[in-house]
């Protein structure tokens, strides 16, 4: 039962980590250059490797 739930928390975790990076990135492309844009996708992609990998290490 534990399993179960840890692995519903990990997904949750990454699918609001996900949800977060997109909106950054949706409202960075609304107001932003083609460079600015892919510098701000860029730092979105790492935080969210970064979170995930938070998640990851807290539920071992």
């Amino acid at each position: 039962m534990t399993n179960k739930s840890s692995n519903i928390a990990k997904g949750v975790g990454i699918a609001m980590a996900v949800g977060s990076a997109t909106a950054l990135i949706g409202g960075t492309m609304m107001n932003s250059s083609s460079r600015k844009m892919k510098k701000s996708m860029n730092k979105a992609v790492k935080a969210v490797e970064n979170i995930v990998g938070g998640i990851n290490s807290a539920m071992k």
